[in-house]
Formats: C-alpha cells, structure tokens, sequence
C-alpha cells in the first residue's frame, strides 16, 4: 500500500459543475465561479492559491454549459498552469464531481479547491500551501539535507 504522508499535492480539483441556484438570478448569466469578488472572480482566487502552493496541474469539473465559459476565461491567463476540464454529466453533488477526476488523479495525491469556500486576510495561508511546505522540508530531511 502506498504511503501519501510526506508527498506533496502537485494536483487540484475545482468543483464547478452545479448551476448555483441558490444564488438566485445572479448565477442565471454567469457560473457563481466568476462572480467577481473584491477585484476578480472566485475562481482566479483558488488558482491562484493553487499557485501559490506550487500545485499547478489543475482540473476543472464543470458542465457542458459552462465549460465555454470557464475556457474563454483562462484563455491566456495563469500560463504556469496546466488545466483539463472535465464534464460532470449528471449533477449528483461534490462526490460525483471528484468522481470524474477519478482516471486523471490516478495514484497521486489531490486537493479540492470549492471555489465558493474562500479563506481571506494575513493569517490564512492555504493548508494546500503549509501541506507543500511542509513535505518539502520531511522529504529533504529524510534524504540527508538540512
């Protein structure tokens, strides 16, 4: 059985498959991942703490409606980023939506980033982050550096 301890998280999946309908009449035009909140859209936040961390193979659970969308969007920008945009066929919550990454994650470790669950201010350093930093340092030091 493989340990997954000390590796680090070079991979991430962002939910963005469901029609946020709780939202109301905001989400009828636009997917609530690119509603803008303070300067950009939630979605280039949770990239951008993907970047952050150093996890940058990124895929994209989304609907056929708003893969469109999401690509036009990205188009261009976060380059250092590898993303692969999956289709959720049937809106059967968040369990469904990882399901899909299923044959893309393959043995390797994985985050999921809800791009409607955002962590904000000086103290919040992503645990996507401090996981990285931390297996970087153990795996260092189990290889005989300091």
């Amino acid at each position: 059985m493989k340990s997954y301890s000390s590796e680090l998280i070079n991979k991430a999946v962002i939910p963005a498959a469901g029609l946020g309908t709780r939202m109301g009449a905001m989400t009828r035009a636009v997917p609530k991942e690119l509603l803008p909140l303070v300067d950009r859209p939630a979605l280039d936040w949770i990239i951008e703490e993907c970047i952050d961390a150093g996890t940058l193979d990124i895929a994209i659970i989304t609907s056929e409606y708003k893969k469109p969308l999401f690509e036009r969007h990205l188009d261009g920008k976060f380059q250092e980023c590898s993303f692969t945009f999956m289709i959720q066929g049937s809106m059967n919550g968040l369990g469904g939506a990882v399901l899909c990454a299923e044959d893309w994650a393959g043995d390797d470790c994985f985050a999921i980033l809800l791009p409607d669950d955002l962590v904000l201010g000086e103290n919040s350093t992503s645990l996507l982050k401090k996981n990285n930093i931390t297996n970087r340092f153990i795996n260092n030091c189990n290889n005989g550096y300091s």
